[in-house]
């Protein structure tokens, strides 16, 4: 007995462990979310991701709309500081080429790249429209047209969505957009524009004297999605009040076709076409459509013609509150669907069975960090030509034959941008188990409890015999192994894998000689540097040389002339004295010696030795004083080369020691060295020379050491504060306090660190300083 379509609904589990889920009928599909057991400690492994900039978002709930859109290797996202304003930076993936916007009258909410140029057009909370024009290699960004309207006396959230117009033949493409501002939609043309008007600016209510470039409607409720379709001849509007409008589009009307009521009980959030936008060879457009509603839980596929429900999905969680994101590639090949809170993504294959689209399989890519925003941006073929080639020769009927893809993101994380490649499966020869797969579904079928009363197609079958045997009869037959198209599919990879590989060669090379053209420069600038303080240092030398010898020669020459002066005297004397007899002469030499000659050697000496002292306690003083400028030049000149790749000579022993063990790979023992002398700026040297990082991965400094290291950088943090804070911060994670003597000695330096730490009032490191002060604090608590 053959089911109706109302009657029977397939059921399948879906979790980060059992990731790819294929469907059996894809008409009506619940995809069900498994409880994790354990907490997540990484992303998919189908997912790798590369950061393209550092920056920190602010929480998402503070912005309203997009905050990321991008076209090809363009990306434009929004900016908010609160002494800068409002921005948007246009970002170029491949020469990382930008450009900053910052001509906003008020605060933008929502922002989007048109899919056929790259136009971006960015919406402010007074619903005043900014288009730019952008090069598609990033080199430029021009005004293309400002449409600015009257401050707004309480902010607005308006909306945009571009027209993904295709142009047939020859025909020049039209720019058209719709802005959906509350309960209206308004339809605007910028070709037209643009035809009329000569200028980057005007206002809003010019508009309305250009035939053709305004068009709006007012609903009797607020619009939650508007869908332009992409040969811009149709509009799909959905409200709260839960039903769909249906608008034919011409040059100065909007024409109602049809209203209707798609999902009971809930409300349109969000349309999309499926039309394959990367070419423009199809007989017609808008075929059918993707609708979700319930928070995006429910994705329900409809036929435009006469709006019947034809496929549906709906995805359940436990404790499901999140409101969930619904994108669609361009070749409409997957629907992807965002659960930030979560951080899942949901990659929906849709396969086309006799044109009509139906659900193929879901994979299932869980993220470890939260992600704000992802946006699809292309989607890659990737053949593998081995699972193919053992798929084709199986003879297993229950064979699934799947064809790798790899689906390119640019998402924004809490601290960067980032480029994510998802790894998904294309299911091959898809066919419905059931032999009415292309009807539509009944009005039955769509209504919630269609679920109650169906027939459960559940994702693990019984296996019994007569099951086996029914499953292996309905699935299609393999295909045959086509040699000749394996090989070119094999060649064309080849030639790609070349390419990129030649591609890869040319950028390491280029890379190779601008690391070559700097290190030549910094080995110059090193050398030309410590030349100069060579010579200075050879300049003082000779100076102090030259001070000595001439302080020497006046001393020497002033004890000359007083021993001359006393010889001279006492030859006097004893001429004088040389009649008397020798006794005579005797006492008088003696008492002439001892009154006269003792009394003025002994005043000379001292007058001498006076002399002596003065000079020499000058010159000592004047020595040292250059000593200690040499010094501090030198240290100076030591932590200025301490940025450098190239390690900077030092003059002192212990410099000496510290680069040779430095060079020798002994950081442990340069580091112990240094904190025994307690030298912050020997410290801080060998920190710049080393990933310290890599080395306090682990722990190899005692805890003795750590504190001397934490006193020593919690006494000047007013220089080199990053550096200082983030030493301090790897310090107090390999900190250990088990030892009761080392906790009685750490409290005081932890004092000592959270009083410095808490007077660090730059902005810029108010992260490091924040971070050390709740490490430092947790550690005061234990002792």
């Amino acid at each position: 007995m053959e089911l109706s379509p109302s009657s029977y609904y397939e059921r399948h589990l879906i979790s980060p462990s059992n990731e790819v889920v294929p469907f059996a009928i894809g008409k009506n599909v619940v995809l069900q979310l498994e409880r994790e057991n354990h907490a997540r400690d990484r992303d998919s492994s189908r997912a790798t991701s590369r950061q393209i900039c550092d920056y920190k978002w602010e929480d998402k709930s503070t912005y309203t709309g997009r905050i990321l859109s991008c076209t090809g290797r363009l990306a434009a996202y929004r900016l908010y500081n609160e002494n800068t304003g409002e921005a948007v930076r246009v970002l170029d993936r491949d020469t990382r080429s930008r450009h900053l916007i910052k001509d906003f009258r008020a605060r933008t909410v929502d922002l989007q790249w048109s899919a056929i140029k790259p136009f971006l057009a960015v919406v402010d909370s007074d619903a005043s429209l900014y288009v730019y024009s952008v090069k598609e290699d990033g080199t430029s960004c021009e005004k293309y047209l400002n449409i600015i309207r009257q401050k707004a006396s309480q902010p607005k959230a308006p909306r945009i969505n571009w027209c993904p117009y295709v142009p047939e033949g020859d025909l020049p493409p039209v720019h058209l957009l719709a802005l959906i501002i509350d309960n209206r939609v308004e339809v605007i043309n910028l070709s037209v524009i643009k035809a009329e008007v000569d200028q980057t600016e005007i206002t809003f209510e010019e508009l309305h004297a250009i035939e053709g470039a305004l068009v709006s409607i007012e609903m009797d409720s607020t619009v939650t999605a508007a869908k332009l379709s992409p040969d811009s001849s149709a509009l799909v509007v959905g409200t709260t009040s839960g039903k769909a409008y249906f608008y034919i589009v011409d040059d100065t009307s909007l024409k109602l076709a049809q209203d209707f009521t798609p999902v009971p009980n809930h409300f349109v959030e969000d349309i999309v076409f499926f039309d394959n936008l990367t070419t423009n060879h199809q007989d017609c457009y808008w075929k059918y459509s993707a609708i979700s509603s319930d928070n995006g839980r429910r994705i329900s596929i409809f036929d435009c013609d006469n709006w019947e429900l034809v496929a549906k999905l709906r995805l359940e969680s436990q404790n499901a509150t999140s409101k969930l994101e619904m994108m669609l590639d361009a070749t409409a090949r997957f629907l992807f669907i965002a659960d930030y809170d979560a951080s899942n993504l949901f990659c929906v294959e849709i396969a086309y069975v006799n044109e009509v689209p139906h659900f193929a399989a879901c994979t299932l890519i869980a993220f470890y960090n939260s992600i704000h925003i992802a946006v699809p941006v292309q989607i890659e073929d990737s053949v593998d030509a081995k699972n193919e080639f053992l798929a084709d020769m199986s003879l297993d009927d229950d064979e699934v034959v799947n064809n790798g893809l790899v689906a390119l993101f640019v998402a924004i994380s809490p601290r960067a941008l980032l480029e994510i490649r998802v790894e998904i499966e294309k299911t091959l020869n898809f066919e419905p188990a059931t032999s009415f797969g292309n009807r539509p579904l009944s009005a039955a079928a769509s209504a919630d409890n269609s679920f109650g009363n169906a027939v459960d197609i559940a994702s693990n079958p019984p296996t019994s015999a007569s099951t086996k045997g029914s499953s292996k009869n309905s699935h299609p037959p393999v295909p045959a192994f086509d040699e000749t198209k394996f090989l070119e599919a094999m060649d064309e990879k080849f030639k790609e894998m070349q390419q990129k590989f030649e591609c890869v060669t040319a950028e390491l090379t280029k890379v190779n000689c601008e690391l070559e053209n700097v290190r030549t420069q910094t080995r110059s600038d090193l050398s030309t540097a410590l030349d100069q303080l060579s010579n200075e240092l050879r300049v003082r030398d000779e100076v102090v040389e030259k001070t000595m010898q001439t302080y020497s020669a006046v001393i020497r020459e002033d004890v000359r002339v007083k021993v001359d002066e006393a010889l001279t005297k006492s030859q006097i004397i004893m001429q004088k004295m040389s009649d008397i007899n020798r006794d005579q002469i005797l006492e008088i030499v003696s008492s002439t010696v001892s009154r006269v000659v003792a009394p003025s050697v002994e005043h000379l000496c001292r007058e001498v030795f006076k002399q002596v002292n003065e000079q020499l306690q000058h010159g000592l003083r004047d020595f040292n004083e250059q000593l200690r400028r040499v010094q501090s030049e030198i240290s100076a000149a030591a932590v200025a080369a301490a940025a450098s790749t190239t390690a900077t000579p030092q003059i002192t022993d212990f410099y000496s020691t510290l680069v040779d063990l430095l060079a020798s790979d002994k950081v442990q023992k340069a580091f112990e060295l240094a904190l025994s002398h307690r030298d912050l700026n020997a410290v801080i040297f060998i920190c710049t020379k080393i990933n310290i990082d890599d080395f306090f991965e682990t722990p190899q400094l005692s805890p003795p050491y750590l504190l001397i290291m934490l006193e020593l950088l919690s006494q000047k943090l007013d220089n080199e504060t990053e550096l200082k804070l983030h030493c301090a911060e790897l310090a107090l994670v390999g900190l250990d306090l088990s030892d009761q003597n080392v906790k009685r000695s750490a409290a005081h330096v932890l004092r000592n660190l959270k009083v410095a730490v808490e007077n660090v009032h730059d902005p810029k490191y108010r992260r490091g300083a924040r971070l050390v002060l709740r490490l430092t604090e947790n550690y005061l608590k234990n002792c």
